[in-house]
């Protein structure tokens, strides 16, 4: 009988992992009011993945993979998430890469070759749940992500009532019976891409202590939340997405469209705690116009995340994407913290408006690379969605890039940003780029935004010395 003692506790003890809620239950009703109680009690490492591979096959000397593991037992039922995983065959110990899609969107085959072509193992994953294409263009039509009692799919959702970033309140498929940051289907997914890193970890093709994330949209807020909260992240890249809720004054910051959020929110759903404790080196990847990740908003929220770990890289007058010469940062910046490789990222260029009757721009680039050139932009547009960046004249004195902004109004704010512009190494130019990916024998970097309100310029002295043009230029 000793048999099936031993399978009987083996079931046993299967039933009650299943069973066990991730996420302990609120004690007395109260709500977490700060990421410390929201995440309290939640341990990526302590379940079991249950991981499975529903579909492999090979292209181009690379494995690919359809994966699913167990994100945990919320409300009684397991939910699972999809993923594709692509690792040269037969690596050990590669720095491992996390992909995480867009609204509306599903896991991209494309990234994760591309990926694993460049020397990485990459894992994309659909916690979106919708269909995931193959590399022949064939829908997969297998196993794929399960909330199970939630639903933090993307469209579309099993709950018409609460859409994926509309709020706290209960429902059939909350988490919990009341009005709280649990519910909120950020967090649920924050939480899976923190299974995902447990899945990556797990594989013999990945080095654990070598992680680097990224995304776009609203992929690009999960990875600035990700990459706050889960310390075994040691590269980032978010894209489009992250720039948090703006919470200056008009006088402090003129741009930017400013937070209603409540207290507890912005201390719980928000991006803004999770930037404050961003500590390993990330790109700010946008461009200027980005209907999702606002500049203004990111260069205020974002001003206290130290140069030493911070970069930028934005496309001017784009919305909702780059061109290529701001795209290569994304690969040079894993292969710097990921890989270890030296003379690609520069310090930040620094930034300053001095203010007089004309106002000058000066750039100081870091003078440890040789740049190209530096493109200094300004603009007076409030409206930073609309904003219209003028190339402003530059020429170069003792390292400093200069460029006069001659004014139309000024009693309207001035905004200021540049780029400097490198060169890229021969071994970069011609790379393994996703579908829609250009290389280029160029890259960015980009400066800090910086302002001066229309009260300084008045205490400056500033006066109009521009006029409107028939034509608009833009390079």
């Amino acid at each position: 009988m000793r048999y099936p003692l031993l399978c009987l506790t083996a079931l046993l003890a299967t039933l009650t992992s299943v069973c066990a809620e991730t996420l302990p239950p609120l004690k007395d009703g109260k709500v977490p009011q700060n990421l410390d109680e929201l995440w309290t009690g939640f341990d990526p490492l302590k379940e079991p993945l249950e991981a499975e591979v529903t579909k492999e096959w090979e292209i181009d000397g690379i494995t690919c993979q359809i994966v699913r593991y167990r994100v945990g037992v919320f409300k009684g039922q397991p939910a699972t998430v999809a993923a594709f995983f692509a690792a040269p065959k037969g690596a050990k110990s590669l720095p491992g890469l996390m992909h995480i899609h867009g609204g509306g969107q599903s896991a991209n085959l494309g990234n994760v070759i591309s990926d694993a072509k460049r020397g990485y193992a990459s894992l994309s994953l659909n916690w979106g749940g919708n269909k995931m294409t193959l590399s022949d263009g064939k829908i997969y039509d297998g196993l794929n992500t399960d909330w199970g009692a939630l639903d933090a799919t993307h469209p579309p959702q099993r709950n018409k009532v609460n859409h994926f970033a509309g709020g706290t309140a209960p429902d059939a498929f909350t988490l919990d019976t009341v009005d709280s940051p649990r519910n909120d289907n950020w967090f649920l997914v924050t939480l899976a891409a923190r299974r995902g890193l447990t899945f990556l970890q797990s594989r013999p093709e990945v080095d654990p202590a070598g992680l680097g994330v990224y995304g776009h949209s609203m992929g690009g807020r999960l990875t600035t939340q990700l990459t706050g909260i889960d310390a075994r992240v040691k590269a980032a890249v978010p894209s489009c997405g992250g720039s948090g809720d703006l919470t200056a004054t008009l006088e402090e910051m003129p741009g930017g469209e400013r937070s209603k959020r409540s207290p507890r929110d912005l201390e719980t759903i928000s991006e803004n705690p999770y930037i404050r404790r961003l500590a390993v080196p990330t790109l700010w990847f946008s461009p200027t116009n980005d209907f999702h990740a606002h500049m203004d908003n990111m260069a205020w929220t974002w001003r206290g995340v130290p140069d030493a770990l911070l970069r930028l890289s934005m496309s001017p007058h784009f919305n909702h994407r780059h061109d290529p010469a701001s795209a290569l940062t994304q690969h040079l910046w894993f292969e710097t913290y990921l890989k270890g490789k030296t003379g690609l990222v520069p310090a930040t260029p620094k930034i300053a408006i001095e203010l007089g009757r004309t106002p000058k721009i000066v750039v100081t680039p870091d003078p440890s690379l040789p740049c190209q050139t530096v493109r200094i932009y300004y603009s007076q547009d409030v409206h930073e969605l609309t904003r219209h960046w003028r190339s402003a004249e530059v020429r170069q004195e003792n390292g400093r890039w200069i460029a006069e902004a001659p004014l139309m109004d000024p009693t309207q704010p001035l905004f200021a940003y540049a780029s400097a512009v490198y060169a890229t190494p021969e071994a970069y130019r011609k790379i393994a780029n996703p579908p829609g990916v250009a290389n280029s024998d160029t890259y960015t970097f980009s400066s800090r935004e910086t302002w001066a309100t229309a009260s300084q310029l008045k205490a400056a002295g500033v006066q109009a010395t521009d006029g409107p043009e028939r034509m608009i230029c833009a390079d």
